[in-house]
């Protein structure tokens, strides 16, 4: 990994302490990338950004654009991995408020996030908030 840089300056870490790891962290890094050669251990991951499908990638911007025109509200519905995996994007990609800018505000709908909780209220209030 020689284009990696690292400033310890402020990190009360030693370089050495890195250092002796440099074996493990080839050895792994060598490991994984055997792994992503087979599509069965889902690490394709390994080669973004720059190896994507692009024509998938167009028809979702696509999607994503049909949705931000004719959508005021969006529900994402799923429990763990579904719930959170959309939900880490969302909130890179937006900011922390923008449920309650207006819709003038907004580039986007509202984004609501259903099924991550058992509570029948829950469910509940967020239908009454979507009926307003």
């Amino acid at each position: 990994m020689p284009n990696v840089r690292l400033n310890l300056q402020y990190s009360n870490i030693e370089e050495k302490e890195i250092i002796k790891y440099h074996k493990q962290v080839l050895e792994i890094h060598e490991e994984l990338n055997k792994m992503s050669a087979n599509k069965k251990e889902f690490a394709g991951w390994l080669k973004l950004p720059t190896k994507y499908d692009k024509k998938e990638f167009e028809k979702i911007k696509k999607v994503a654009e049909k949705i931000r025109k004719n959508s005021e509200v969006f529900l994402v519905i799923g429990i763990g991995g579904s719930y959170l995996g959309a939900r880490a994007v969302i909130e890179a990609l937006t900011s922390s408020f923008s449920n309650i800018l207006t819709a003038k505000q907004r580039k986007s709908p509202q984004i609501f996030f259903v099924g991550n909780s058992i509570s029948p209220n829950y469910v509940n209030e967020l239908i009454e908030v979507i009926r307003r």
